[in-house]
């Protein structure tokens, strides 16, 4: 494989997904790429690196990007895949309609409870 050109393809070759692709000089036509589950899984490290580089408003330096960088960022998106499930099995209850003005300040705070225990929309996942 002909040396990389871009910082992003160094980072392909020190992962180890370079390896997998054929080379220019194959004769033969490309057939079905089986990638390994390591590799694989730091391919999405990286993606998961570029993306939150991105939502902090950083510069993604791709010279920092190795193995042991793909290792602790495969962690924190196992943790935050854990959180997630956590967070999705504590479904809060919505109060019961409003219905008597009387009752409009019990109500008023049930549905302030509600709502600070509901999810965001804004979620930088997707």
């Amino acid at each position: 494989m002909p040396p990389a050109v871009n910082p992003f393809s160094q980072v392909l070759e020190r992962i180890g997904f370079t390896e997998l692709l054929p080379g220019e000089d194959d004769d033969e036509p490309a057939q079905t790429v089986c990638i390994p589950y390591v590799t694989q899984s730091n391919l999405e490290a990286l993606r998961y690196w570029a993306r939150d580089h991105q939502r902090r408003g950083l510069e993604p330096d791709m010279d920092l990007f190795d193995l042991d960088m793909a290792d602790q960022y495969l962690l924190q998106m196992q943790l935050e895949a854990e959180e997630k499930k956590l967070l999705a099995s504590d479904t809060p209850t919505p109060p019961d309609k409003f219905k008597d003005p009387k009752k409009f300040r019990m109500w008023s705070k049930a549905f302030e409870t509600y709502l600070t225990r509901l999810i965001g929309v804004c979620d930088p996942e997707k």
